[in-house]
């Protein structure tokens, strides 16, 4: 038995198939639009689920270098501030020598005792060196508080051991402070440990009194073979967090690549898919409008 469409099923049959052509076209132009293949997850359930993950994944890295990028900044602030602490400690030190001439007159010495009295100052200026959040960097967790006040030859601490350290990675944590003790000493002049402020008080008085500047030479260098210690550990750790930086580009750009490669479109291929959509809905379009013209009159 020959089964028959009839005029409606024909004209519902003809309208079914421009319909499709058109929503696919007008996906391939979403596509097109988007720069995307998948437009829901939907499209593509296990690509959909790659891609969560990975964007989960470079949010995490943006943090971390977002973190890094915080951390070689703090660390090049501090290092910049010890440079010129060893920077005072050297230009008192050529001093020291200068000043050990026995030939200086009691005028030239106190010229110079004078320039390491200014010297002693600015070393207590550099000890209160807040950052541009206006946190004191060598006092400790107290970062509000001032740490060094000049109290007589030597200058007293009120800051604490505390640090302040950065994740840089997972499982990677960078010290981005040094504690004030550490960089300047105790000071306990009557054990022969003299702090940076003692060294440069001490030296000072000794000009002035024309007596013997060894010891407290000695104490300069002391200092400054400490200063130069704590500049080769922060040129470590900024070496560490520069690495990691690296590590983390690296990682976020594998990462951009596998993302790229699951969810971007291929536009020639689109294009091309583009063209015969087109095609296919023109044919449709033209067989539609065929088929309205065709009636039982057409055959008699």
């Amino acid at each position: 038995m020959i089964n028959r469409m009839s005029s409606s099923q024909i004209h519902m049959s003809s309208l079914d198939v421009i319909l499709d052509a058109q929503a696919r076209l007008q996906r391939t132009q979403e596509e097109m639009a988007s720069g995307k293949r998948i437009l829901s997850p939907s499209d593509d359930p296990v690509a959909s689920s790659q891609i969560m993950q990975i964007q989960s994944e470079l949010t995490r890295i943006e943090t971390l270098q977002s973190n890094a990028n915080r951390a070689a900044s703090e660390l090049a602030m501090v290092e910049s501030s010890v440079a010129n602490v060893e920077s005072i400690l050297m230009r008192a030190r050529d001093l020291a020598v200068r000043g050990g001439n026995a030939s200086l007159s009691a005028q030239d010495r106190e010229i110079i005792a004078t320039e390491i009295d200014g010297l002693r100052e600015q070393l207590i200026a550099a000890a209160n060196t807040q950052d541009s959040s206006g946190n004191y960097i060598y006092a400790g967790y107290a970062v509000e508080t001032k740490p060094y006040t000049d109290a007589g030859l030597n200058a007293t601490f009120s800051g604490d051991s505390g640090g302040r350290s950065i994740t840089v990675a997972s499982g990677v944590t960078v010290d981005v402070r040094v504690n004030g003790d550490a960089l300047f000493g105790e000071g306990l002049a009557d054990t022969g440990n003299y702090s940076a402020f003692e060294a440069l008080g001490f030296l000072s008085t000794a000009l002035r009194a024309n007596t013997s500047l060894d010891t407290y030479m000695t104490a300069i260098d002391t200092n400054l073979e400490n200063v130069r210690s704590v500049r080769t550990d922060l040129g470590v750790r900024m070496n560490r967090v520069e690495d990691q930086q690296v590590l983390n580009d690296n990682f976020n750009l594998r990462l951009q690549e596998t993302l790229s490669g699951l969810e971007d479109l291929d536009y020639t291929k689109a294009i091309t898919e583009m063209n015969l959509q087109m095609v296919a809905l023109e044919a449709a379009q033209k067989a539609y409008t065929a088929t309205q013209q065709i009636t039982l009159f057409n055959y008699l």
